[in-house]
């Protein structure tokens, strides 16, 4: 029965629900911003050639493993806009592209379709122009709801005096408000952790909230013994406030002071134009990187850092598992589901309450380890990222949607 029908505004893991769903054999179209396939489509084949900034976005946003005719492209040069740098920080242009996408979706609708996976922030204008027509409408959320990530951007900023320019998610009124609409009109709604279905629950006690874990397609994993040297640890991702920038800063000249072997290696880059920490010689940072130079520096990495003050999942977090690496990061992440399906996994929880002593949580958990210790915490990590393969992913969403 191929009724599913993925409503995707460029997020990139609805490209992986709508390849779950083809899998499963469910998938009678996605309509997308997004690229799709190896091949440019249409104006995005000669932006891609203009810069390299542009050929990195379009990798970025590209949607693989799909056959052609199950696509409807919905203004895809547009998603390229609204990427853009400066331009695409233009929220009345955002708002214009996100409807026009939206009155897009809607007119192309195929009459059909009995399930529709909807993305935040662009689910509106099609929730209410199937409210009469028995369709199933699925709400994917890629984050918790805006309401939940401002209150933990101002409880960060009292304790710590940021200002709100150092961080990458920051909403506008309309856009929470769209967001608060769409899951009160959706029939239910999916989220990728207890985080973010405790957020949606706040908002609307009574919803139907699914938590549906991320699935990822890792190559098969090399464990190789760790590397003589002092630890290393890695932090992969935005240098913002929300990610715990300065709080990773601070503990790392802590660690310098004291003395501590310990060493930080930061692959990113910022995603605005707030001021960076300044960081002590104990840290090194890369810029951003492919994903193979990220790959190999996982592998080198005894822990991952994500001091996140709130994460949808946090990707990053099964990615290093998967690579043999351990992690340290907050409870406002995937991270206390995954120690629940996976006891044994090294996953290290520095509450966000408790970030001040995150320097102190790096020395405990690095201290003296022997070469049979990290080979097994190696192995308990890259167990526990193989079970969040994209199989199981695809076994779970099909179940949800066609229930």
């Amino acid at each position: 029965m191929r009724n599913c029908i993925v409503i995707h505004n460029g997020v990139q893991h609805s490209g992986s629900a709508a390849r779950a769903l083809h899998r499963r054999g469910r998938l009678l179209a996605m309509m997308t911003r997004l690229q799709v396939g190896d091949a440019p489509a249409g104006p995005l084949k000669y932006l891609s050639q203009a810069s390299s900034h542009a050929r990195r976005l379009l990798e970025n946003r590209t949607v693989p493993g799909l056959p052609d005719q199950l696509i409807r492209r919905v203004g895809l040069v547009h998603e390229f806009v609204r990427r853009a740098p400066v331009i695409g920080r233009s929220l009345p242009l955002r708002r214009f592209l996100t409807n026009r996408f939206e009155a897009g979706c809607v007119r192309r609708l195929p009459a059909d379709a009995e399930h529709l996976l909807l993305t935040d922030y662009a689910a509106l204008r099609i929730l209410l122009a199937t409210a009469d027509l028995g369709i199933q409408r699925v709400l994917d959320l890629s984050q918790p709801l805006p309401a939940t990530i401002q209150e933990a951007i101002r409880e960060d900023i009292d304790a710590h005096g940021f200002t709100p320019d150092s961080y990458n998610d920051r909403f506008a009124p309309a856009e929470d408000e769209r967001v608060r609409q769409e899951v009160h009109l959706a029939d239910k709604v999916i989220v990728a952790s207890e985080f973010s279905r405790s957020s949606v629950l706040r908002e609307r006690p009574d919803a139907d909230v699914v938590v549906v874990p991320y699935g990822f397609d890792t190559p098969a994993p090399v464990i190789r013994p760790r590397r003589p040297g002092p630890p290393r640890l890695l932090f992969v991702g935005a240098l913002s406030e929300h990610k715990g920038i300065s709080v990773l800063a601070q503990a790392m000249r802590r660690l310098e002071a004291d003395r501590s072997p310990v060493h930080l290696d930061v692959v990113g880059g910022a995603p605005g134009t707030a001021p960076l920490p300044d960081w002590p010689g104990n840290v090194t940072l890369h810029g951003r990187a492919g994903r193979g130079y990220v790959s190999r520096m996982f592998a080198d990495a005894d822990y991952l850092v994500l001091p996140s003050i709130s994460e949808g999942f946090g990707r990053v977090i099964v990615e290093a598992l998967s690579h043999g690496c351990g992690v340290i990061t907050t409870e406002r992440t995937a991270a206390p589901d995954i120690l629940r399906d996976c006891p044994d996994a090294p996953i290290h929880i520095n509450r966000v309450a408790e970030r001040d002593r995150l320097a102190e949580v790096i020395t405990a958990v690095t201290g003296t380890v022997d070469a049979d210790e990290a080979q097994a915490r190696r192995e308990r990590a890259v167990a526990a990222a193989a079970r969040y393969s994209h199989a199981r992913y695809a076994e779970t969403l099909d179940r949800i949607m066609t229930r």
